[in-house]
């Protein structure tokens, strides 16, 4: 099974429209609307989506490179 990225404002709109109402089904009709005859992303993808930004807080796959001053 092919996994399917998301752009950067796909990855934000999805986390914003999570957020602000609560539900997969509205943040999937949401996302179906806004992004028209792109594949609607599944629960899981979503609830990976949100739990990195709590743990990140970034919707963003590329980690940071460190500057090394904390090291």
């Amino acid at each position: 099974m092919s996994r399917v990225r998301c752009l950067f404002e796909q990855r934000l709109f999805i986390y914003n429209a999570y957020i602000r109402k609560k539900s997969f089904k509205r943040c999937h009709l949401k996302f179906r609307r806004h992004f028209s005859g792109i594949s609607v992303p599944s629960k899981s993808t979503i609830q990976e989506l949100v739990k990195k930004v709590r743990e990140t807080g970034s919707v963003v796959d590329k980690k940071i490179k460190s500057l090394g001053y904390c090291e």
